[in-house]
C-alpha cells in the first residue's frame, strides 16, 4: 500500500487487488442522477437532457419520462439534474425533481408515478427561481430525517457572485431551503426555519452561502454538501441537522478556508459560519487535488473496508477519494484514483454517486457507464 502525506492528512491508497469498479449499465447520455426505487430491486436513471429510465441494471431498461421539450441542457450545469423520493413512495407514488426550464431558470416539480409501471399518473410544479446566469444551478434535492425536502442551489453563476445572492436573505439562490411537502398540493414553510421573523427574508431559506453545491447527501442526521470552487479550492462541508439551521458557509466571503482573493468580494468569516470538513486545490498534482468536486455518498455496504466512509470525487480528473468522519473531522482517507480501476470501459467525468438498498456504491460518468464497487 502507498500511502501520502497532505495538509496533516493520511492519503492511503485501497489496495489495487481487493477492489474494482464494476460496469453495470451503458449507454446512456450524460446520465446524472441514479435512485434504488423504494420497495423495488430497480433503479431510476435520469439523464441530463431530460430522460428517466428505469433500470434492473441486468439489461432491462425502459424509459418512463421525456421531458427534453421542456428542458434546457445547452450547458453541461443545466438540465435535468436531480430526484428524490417521497419517504412515502410505496403508499403516494411521489417524487420530486429538480431541473431547469427552456429559459433556464430552476423548477422544483412534484410527479406522481404508477406504482407498478413508474409510468407518469400526475404532476405539479411547486417552485421557481430564476437564474441571472447560465451556470452554478446546484440541482441537489433529498428528504432529510425530519421527513422535510432540501433543496440545494447555486448562487446564480457569473464570478464572484457579482450580486452578492449567497449572502441575500431574500434570494433563494446559494442556499439550503427546506419545504414542507406533504400537503395534497403546493407546499408549506416548516414553523422552525430559521429566518421567519425576518421581514425581508425567504422563508424557504434554511441556511446560505452555497457557491454551487454538486450532490449533497443525507446520512443519519447529517448532511454531506459538497460546493463547487472557483479560483483555488474545493470544498466539503459536513454538518447535523442541528448545525445546518440558520449555517453560513461563507461564499462570496470564503472559498473553501480562505478570504475569496479579490477587494470588496472577499472578507473575515461571517456570523454563524461553518468551515469545511475538507478542502483540496486545483492542483492535478497534488494528491487529493482536482478543479471541481463531485459529492458522493456514505458506504453502508457489506465491505467493512469501506463502511462508514463517505465517498467522493472529482469531475474533471477521473480520481474517486473516500474519508471518514471523526468529531466533526474528515480521517482516514483513501485514494481509488490508481488501484481501483473499472472492468470495461473507463472512468472520466463522474457526475453522481448512487446507493442500492444494501448500502453498495456506484458512479456515474457522462460517459454513459454506470459502475458498481465490487470486490474481487
Amino acid at each position: 500500500m502507498k500511502a501520502l502525506l497532505l495538509l496533516g492528512l493520511l492519503i492511503v491508497s485501497v489496495q489495487a487487488e481487493s477492489y474494482y469498479w464494476k460496469r453495470v449499465d451503458t449507454g446512456y447520455k450524460k446520465p446524472v442522477d441514479m435512485k434504488a426505487i423504494p420497495g423495488s430491486d430497480r433503479f431510476l436513471v435520469l439523464e441530463q437532457k431530460g430522460y428517466i429510465s428505469v433500470t434492473d441494471l441486468q439489461g432491462t431498461r425502459t424509459r418512463i419520462l421525456d421531458w427534453s421539450d421542456r428542458i434546457s441542457s445547452s450547458k453541461n450545469e443545466r438540465g435535468l439534474l436531480c430526484l428524490a423520493f417521497s419517504p412515502d413512495f410505496t403508499q403516494s407514488g411521489r417524487a420530486y425533481l429538480n431541473l431547469t426550464n427552456k429559459k433556464g431558470d430552476t423548477e422544483i416539480w412534484r410527479v406522481i408515478l404508477d406504482q407498478r409501471s413508474l409510468k407518469l399518473r400526475g404532476e405539479e410544479r411547486l417552485l421557481s427561481i430564476d437564474q441571472p446566469y447560465w451556470n452554478h444551478n446546484g440541482g441537489w434535492l433529498g428528504f432529510g430525517p425530519d421527513k422535510m425536502l432540501y433543496i440545494a442551489t447555486g448562487d446564480g453563476g457569473s464570478r464572484n457572485d457579482p450580486k452578492n445572492k449567497a449572502q441575500d436573505l431574500s434570494s433563494l439562490l446559494g442556499k439550503m431551503l427546506r419545504i414542507d411537502v406533504s400537503a395534497r398540493s403546493g407546499y408549506t414553510i416548516p414553523s422552525t426555519n430559521p429566518f421567519l421573523a425576518d421581514g425581508d427574508a425567504r422563508p424557504e431559506i434554511y441556511a446560505y452561502g452555497l457557491r454551487n453545491p454538486w450532490r449533497c447527501h443525507w446520512h443519519q442526521d447529517r448532511l454531506y454538501i459538497a460546493d463547487v470552487g472557483q479560483n483555488d479550492h474545493e470544498e466539503i462541508n459536513c454538518v447535523t441537522l442541528r448545525e445546518l439551521k440558520g449555517a453560513n458557509f461563507g461564499w462570496r466571503l470564503r472559498e473553501g478556508n480562505v478570504a475569496t482573493p479579490k477587494r470588496k468580494v472577499g472578507g473575515d468569516l461571517p456570523p454563524d459560519h461553518r468551515a469545511p470538513i475538507l478542502t483540496y486545490p486545483h492542483d492535478g498534482s497534488a494528491s487529493v487535488g482536482g478543479y471541481s468536486i463531485t459529492g458522493g455518498v456514505v458506504y453502508t455496504g457489506e465491505y467493512d473496508t469501506f463502511r462508514n466512509h463517505y465517498l467522493f470525487a472529482d469531475f474533471a480528473l477521473p480520481r474517486v477519494w473516500s474519508l471518514r468522519l471523526s468529531n466533526g473531522r474528515a480521517t482516514g482517507i483513501r485514494s481509488f484514483s490508481e488501484s481501483v480501476l473499472p472492468d470495461q470501459g473507463e472512468i472520466y467525468s463522474i457526475s453522481s454517486f448512487a446507493t442500492d438498498h444494501q448500502g453498495e456504491v456506484y458512479l456515474l460518468c457522462f460517459s454513459g457507464d454506470l459502475f458498481k464497487l465490487t470486490k474481487h
